[in-house]
Formats: C-alpha cells, structure tokens, sequence
C-alpha cells in the first residue's frame, strides 16, 4: 500500500486496535475501557485467529495501527505474535498485558523495539487508554510519513530509543 493510500484510508477509516487474549472476560473488560475511543477495536482470543483477522484486513487494504496481546497463551506467547504481526505489517504497535510475564524476558522484547509498552494485570485503565492513544498517534505519524517508514522498513522503537 503506498503512502498516499495510507494517507487516504487514515483520513476516512477510524484506526483499528486489536485486542488478543485467550480468557473471553479480558477480551470482554478490554473491549468496555476502549468502547469510547476514536478506533475501531477488533477482538481475538488466540494468536491464530489474531493472525487470520490481521491477514483479512491487510488483504481488505485496512491496517492494524496497534495490537494489545497478552504474554501468555496456548500455542503461542504474546511476544511470538507480535513479531509475526510485526513481519506482515511493520508499522503496527504492540503492546503486551500479563499477570505473570517474566520481567527479563519483557525488559529485553520493549529493548529489542518488539514490544512499545507493557502492562501487568489488572491493568489501570486510564493509563491503557492514554498509553493506546499514544500507539495510534505513533502508527498515523509513521504511516502518514514520507519516509523510510512509510514503505515498511522502518521500526517502531520506543519514544526516546
């Protein structure tokens, strides 16, 4: 998709959030913090069928600005997605949630530029909300960029990486 595109669908279709955890009542309770934003928010309870609504929408033309997984979940922890997120659609933001994630192991993915902000559950709402309005802000600003990132080769590090 080239930048003028991109351009384009940001300024006629609301950015989309997707939100991915294998327990249906976080999915549930994620849905209600973000049901008033400015974005489109788009659920999945693993990483398979993450995957599988993120193809659907990059072949429907629509991007993902960020996606919010948990850590850990059957067949693939959250970190594991977000880097094949990250292979189809460079631009996106990740974002993980986790009630027991390994504190290394989180330190080294957001070092890495894997991972743009961490969250432990149960999750302060109000910082959620503000830290996704800043992923969202991040992904227009690069997709909308006549840039390197514009084309996909760029990365998203971390404000002040």
């Amino acid at each position: 998709m080239s930048a003028q595109t991109r351009r384009e669908l940001s300024e006629t279709i609301p950015p989309v959030v997707l939100v991915v955890d294998d327990e249906p009542n976080v999915v549930s309770a994620l849905t209600r913090v973000l049901r008033r934003e400015e974005y489109d928010v788009l659920t999945a309870t693993s990483a398979d069928e993450a995957l599988v609504v993120l193809e659907r929408l990059l072949t429907e033309g629509q991007a993902v600005a960020a996606v919010v997984s948990d850590y850990y979940m059957p067949g693939m922890h959250g970190i594991g997605l977000l880097c094949r997120v990250r292979e189809r659609s460079p631009l996106t933001v990740p974002i993980i949630l986790s009630g027991q994630a390994d504190a290394e192991i989180i330190k080294a993915a957001i070092d890495q530029g894997y991972v743009f902000r961490f969250f432990a559950k149960p999750w302060d709402s109000t910082e959620l909300r503000l830290a996704l309005r800043e992923a969202v802000a991040w992904y227009c600003s690069l997709a909308n960029a006549p840039s390197a990132f514009a084309n996909g080769s760029g990365s998203v590090r971390k404000s002040g990486q």
